[in-house]
């Protein structure tokens, strides 16, 4: 197993739901020792105490930057050949590495995958998108309206043109060829 790197980047003091985030990462179904989490302090340091056996490292940054900034920041610092990018909001399931590794692996020309995104009290939220255009959407002719696409049944992994910045893995060398995150 590969070194996989987790970064999080942090805006506001949101201890409870870091914490969270934290336990489970540390129930991720994949070895403890091949896990590296880095938390990206921004402005405002955290206070939670985080330690559940993760090898995790803070940076702190004193001025405003912004999420691509972050990002670039704590892939830099870290050491993994894979990267995991996760919102201090999110909180991931025991397989998700796994079924997030499997699926980069399996096809070399899959730059990034992520996963379809559930609310706490598990209604679908957007975590694929098309660009440009509007392509999960529907018109519905009858009732000249559009109406949102029910990507809950879904389970099946799709090709799209991005995914959600909650939650995405990539390996460390298409960050390298692509320069990195734009931060302009």
């Amino acid at each position: 197993n590969e070194l996989v790197s987790i970064i999080i980047p942090c805006y506001t003091n949101p201890s409870g739901e870091l914490r969270r985030l934290i336990k489970s990462i540390s129930r991720i179904s994949y070895p403890k020792d091949k896990l590296e989490v880095a938390l990206i302090e921004i402005i405002s340091r955290l206070n939670a105490d985080l330690d559940l056996n993760l090898k995790t490292q803070k940076y702190f940054v004193k001025k405003p930057i912004g999420y691509a900034e972050a990002l670039n920041y704590g892939i830099r610092e870290s050491d993994g050949r894979y990267i995991l990018v996760l919102n201090p909001d999110t909180q991931v399931d025991t397989m998700t590495l796994k079924v997030l590794l499997d699926c980069i692996r399996k096809n070399t020309k899959i730059g990034i995958v992520g996963p379809k995104i559930l609310a706490l009290e598990n209604k679908q939220k957007i975590s694929r998108y098309d660009l440009p255009g509007i392509d999960f959407f529907r018109w519905d002719s009858l009732f000249k309206k559009k109406q949102f696409l029910n990507f809950a049944k879904l389970t099946n992994p799709l090709e799209v043109q991005w995914v959600s910045g909650s939650c995405m893995l990539f390996p460390r060398i298409i960050w390298e060829k692509v320069g990195g995150f734009d931060e302009s």
